[in-house]
């Protein structure tokens, strides 16, 4: 208030206060905001820069967890093409093997063959082992190409083999 007093004069100073009674007055000395009000004002300045240094290093972390998910979910994507290919070998393979059951049952001399003539686009793998339309297939091959079916004749002439064997060795005990 001294400087205001040497400013203004005693008289001018007696007649400012009067009117302002006990309001402070303040005389710029060239700052444009008060000391206390910058003083808050960096204050908050610098927590916020605080802040941002902490949320920029969580930031980071996270960054680094997306990658690693990332890397993970890439992985398990992997693994789950890699399955599915198994899959799909283990159901041809699955496939193929019903298909030379079947034709064994109905007494296919050779079962690589016939299963090699069935198409394949048609047929339909279920999970007890069955295979709708095949029985229609084979049907339509016994019908086609009857030499591929019936009794072996390889295991015909084994069959044979081995009686005129016993027979032979119930003559040689006979001898004996």
């Amino acid at each position: 208030m001294e400087q205001l007093k040497d400013l203004l004069g005693e008289a001018l100073y007696q007649q400012v206060r009067e009117k302002t009674k006990d309001r402070r007055i303040m005389l710029d000395e060239g700052n444009l905001i008060p000391q206390s009000r910058f003083n808050k004002v960096i204050q908050k300045k610098n927590a916020y820069k605080d802040q941002i240094k902490l949320l920029s290093d969580k930031l980071t972390e996270l960054q680094k967890i997306v990658r690693k998910h990332e890397e993970l979910v890439k992985n398990l994507q992997d693994d789950n093409e890699k399955l599915k290919q198994q899959n799909e070998k283990i159901k041809e393979r699955s496939l193929i093997t019903a298909i030379h059951l079947q034709a064994h049952k109905i007494n296919a001399k050779n079962t690589d063959a016939v299963g090699r003539l069935i198409k394949r686009e048609g047929l339909v793998l279920l999970e007890d082992g069955r295979v709708i339309g095949l029985e229609e297939q084979l049907k339509a091959l016994q019908e086609s190409k009857p030499f591929l079916f019936g009794e072996d004749t390889l295991s015909y002439l084994e069959k044979i083999h081995d009686y005129v064997e016993a027979l032979m060795h119930g003559r040689m005990l006979q001898k004996l």
